[in-house]
């Protein structure tokens, strides 16, 4: 009976695969995660000290009223917990340590100076020693005796960013070149200190600084940013302030306003002062020390079959691949053992189409379906058995030429004797299972219940195929934004075609390019109104406002609910303000905000929850235990609106919501745009943390659809950019989806989708397929136009799939 689930039993067979399947909201992750991965949880409590355990007796029991024959569990989900930078490729996949044993054992010390390698133990040019063996830790960034001691072992250090100081470049910098930030603003005042010493940093070489920034080169700019190392300068400064004017000659170095911007961070940060707006200055760059590296000078230079270690980790795991097999057949039998080890987890990553990814990048900045990926290849290298892993859709972001791979990685762990638990909507992961568990037949309250269950030979007739049309006329002709010369990352100077007023969807196979296309090139191109990341952009000026929905979603912060999101919460507690409870209390609209002291509950402050400290598990909350998960104190919920408290309100489901406040017009008008979304089964206070990244990305765009019409000119539009929003929509969810796209086009909106699901591919005015393979093989525009031209040449990966597949 967990969340909407209405007192089912079900039956998962053991050592096999069990595909869970649905509507959006009709009660599949409350079925894997919230009953049966929690239970698993449990179990494994009561292997840990009778200490660990006490905690866990507040933690609440999944509402099940018996599981039997329960197995240890394991979740593989999208979840991106991986926050900490010091996490890499390498190391979630188990890989890093089999590498650091192999420097170890058969590395050799280089001169950090000489780049000669040291016998005996000293350098034969210079007096550099090296004494005593190499231990595994001494190659470990995460150590101190093998970390960067400038970076810590983190690669990165924060730098002041010019491009984000400089706000307004057709300004001079004496009239606001930097003054879109106080920071900014502050170190350029007019007749200011720093202005002296830049004027006469201008006058000793020749750059007149009266000029608009964007009239400066680029060695001019560099100047006024960067500074000048060393080089003294006599200033003379005449001032005035506060009533007060003279002059006063020093003699000082010049820093640049980056510079100061930088000092002023440390000098902060040194005193534990409020950081302020700096923050948002800031930028990470490589470490100066350690190049990126992480590690430190010596272990740094230790070489093995002709690479350092920092070299094998700027491999990808293809390159890997290929690097260990060119070590000959017959190693000595230390690396062969661990070659051996290394080369079956690496193969595992290619298996799952992660090839592409080098050894060194940081994990926060994997999506979710990559970040999932690489904790089943880790899971398949870890040979465990009779283990119940639990996966949450893990075929997103993958490109469907690759979903066969998968379905082999998952089926080699069930070979092991492990039980799989997918809950999953992809057309081909459903076929291969041994048994489907289908729920529904509808969102939150209409579903939670099974409508049905069997093998898939039984229910292929249920499984939607999908159709395309023929060749259609685009929506609307607005024209045509270009991007000229894209070359971040991997993109290799392509030029890309967006029509306006349509519907465009970029594909391609992982890693191929599609997220850095829109998020490092297109978003802050229209953002910054001038070419991020390409040489040109013709068209953007058609483009008044971007609307960017990516895979990280809303912040999981206490306010993040669908009542706030939407706009609504304000006329909701205006509305329990007029009640006579809250009148004759003197409660205001203030009152009923759970994020005010006014009238929250003090022991949770609002959140309606308290976290567990337990080491074993990741965020274990229990509901707070002073207003038992209502958020607010008891004098505020005595105040009633239709028999219902504010704590009632929020509780209730949007599609209820939308009976119950019949009548105000501007709370109906927010809330529809969530029925037309799907989340009509949405709680109006459930937090953003329990809502899946799908589900947060259509919050998030019922919250942008609701807010009031903003003034444009006729010859602008807005873009709205996607990346996967089809993650856990079922087809009925899908179709709805795409309806309110093809309403946004329809008002000459434009929408980008980064999709590999083919219904959005199919019903798109306009397809971008890059390729034609990922990492170093990609970057490329494979094919480019309407689908049925793509179809009709055949060329690329998706046009080939799409054509198997699809019926015309």
């Amino acid at each position: 009976r967990t969340n909407n689930l209405k007192s089912i039993d079900v039956d998962i067979p053991v050592r096999k695969l069990t595909v869970v399947t649905g509507a959006s909201g009709s009660g599949k992750s409350s079925l894997a995660f919230d009953t049966i991965f929690a239970e698993g949880q449990r179990c494994f409590a009561e292997s840990l000290s009778s200490y660990s355990r006490r905690f866990l007796e507040q933690v609440p029991r999944p509402e099940v009223d018996r599981i039997s024959g329960m197995l240890p569990a394991v979740a593989v989900d999208q979840k991106n917990e991986a926050k900490n930078p010091r996490s890499i490729v390498a190391t979630a996949a188990d890989v890093h340590d089999l590498l650091r044993l192999l420097f170890a054992r058969a590395g050799a010390v280089y001169c950090p100076s000489c780049d000669l390698p040291v016998e005996g133990g000293r350098c034969p040019r210079c007096d550099f020693a090296h004494g005593g063996p190499l231990t595994a830790r001494m190659l470990s960034f995460n150590h101190e005796q093998g970390a960067c001691s400038a970076c810590s072992g983190l690669g990165i250090v924060e730098r002041c960013d010019p491009e984000k100081l400089v706000t307004h470049p057709r300004l001079s910098i004496a009239k606001g070149a930097m003054g879109g930030t106080r920071t900014g603003a502050f170190y350029t005042q007019p007749g200011d200190r720093h202005m002296a010493i830049l004027h006469e940093v201008g006058r000793q070489h020749g750059v007149d600084f009266s000029l608009a920034w964007q009239e400066l080169t680029a060695e001019a700019q560099g100047l006024a940013l960067l500074g000048t190392g060393e080089r003294e300068y006599q200033v003379v400064w005449n001032f005035e302030r506060k009533g007060r004017s003279g002059s006063h000659s020093f003699r000082t170095v010049w820093r640049g306003f980056a510079g100061l911007v930088q000092e002023e961070l440390e000098r902060k940060r040194a005193t534990c002062a409020k950081l302020g707006d700096l923050l948002a200055l800031m930028t990470d760059a490589p470490c100066d020390a350690c190049g990126g590296q992480r590690l430190a000078p010596v272990p740094a230079s230790v070489r093995f079959a002709g690479l350092r270690l920092p070299q094998v980790l700027q491999l990808t795991v293809d390159g890997a691949l290929a690097w260990l097999a060119s070590l000959g057949e017959k190693p000595q039998e230390a690396v062969a053992r661990l070659r051996s080890e290394m080369a079956m987890r690496l193969e595992n990553l290619s298996g799952l189409s992660l090839g592409y990814l080098p050894l060194g990048r940081p994990t926060p900045s994997l999506s979710g379906g990559e970040l999932q990926r690489l904790r089943i290849a880790a899971a398949i290298g870890s040979r465990l058995t009779d283990v119940l892993y639990v996966f949450d859709e893990p075929t997103v972001g993958l490109h469907p030429r690759d979903t066969k791979r998968l379905i082999e990685a998952i089926r080699e762990l069930v070979a092991r004797g492990n039980t799989v638990l997918a809950v999953e909507h992809d057309r081909e992961v459903v076929l291969a299972a041994d048994w489907i568990v289908e729920l529904g037949p509808g969102p939150g309250e209409q579903g939670g219940t099974i409508t049905w269950q069997g093998t898939p030979e039984s229910r292929t007739e249920g499984i939607r195929q999908t159709k395309i049309g023929a060749d259609k006329p685009m929506r609307n002709d607005s024209g045509r934004l270009f991007l000229k010369g894209a070359r971040r990352r991997n993109l290799k100077s392509i030029d890309v075609e967006l029509p306006l007023g349509a519907v465009t969807a970029i594909t391609g196979v992982s890693g191929s390019g599609k997220s850095t296309l829109v998020r490092e090139v297109l978003i802050p191109t229209l953002r910054d109104k001038k070419p991020r990341g390409c040489d040109s952009a013709p068209g953007l000026e058609a483009i008044a406002r971007v609307f960017n929905f990516g895979p990280r979603g809303l912040a999981d912060s206490v306010s993040s609910v669908p009542a706030t999101v939407v706009g609504v919460f304000d006329d909701i507690r205006a509305a329990f303000a007029k009640t006579g409870e809250a009148r004759a209390a003197g409660f205001s609209k203030q009152h009923f905000s759970y994020l005010s002291s006014a009238g929250r509950c003090p022991g949770c402050k609002g959140s309606g929850r308290e976290q567990l400290g337990l080491g074993v598990f990741d965020e274990v909350w229990i509901p707070c235990r002073t207003c038992e998960g209502r958020r607010y104190n008891d004098d505020v919920l005595g105040a009633r609106l239709r028999g219902a408290s504010i704590a009632d309100v929020l509780k209730m489901p949007v599609s209820s919501a939308m009976g119950f406040f019949e009548g105000h017009a501007s709370i109906i008008s927010r809330l529809v745009f969530l029925e037309k979304l799907g989340l009509g089964y949405l709680g109006l206070g459930q937090s953003a943390a329990t809502l899946s990244g799908g589900e947060k990305m259509r919050l998030g765009l019922a919250g942008v659809l609701g807010q009031k019409k903003r003034a444009r000119r006729d010859s602008q539009s807005s873009l709205y950019v996607f990346d996967e929003p089809t993650r856990g929509l079922g087809p009925n969810d899908v179709g709805r989806l795409l309806a309110v796209f093809e309403e946004l086009t329809a008002k000459g909106d434009t929408v980008v989708v980064v999709e590999h699901e083919r219904e959005v591919i199919a019903r798109a005015d306009w397809v971008i397929d890059l390729g034609p393979e990922g990492g170093d093989g990609g970057g490329e525009v494979v094919a480019m136009g309407s689908l049925a031209k793509l179809l009709r040449t055949g060329v690329g990966h998706t046009a080939r799939f799409l054509a198997s597949r699809l019926k015309n």
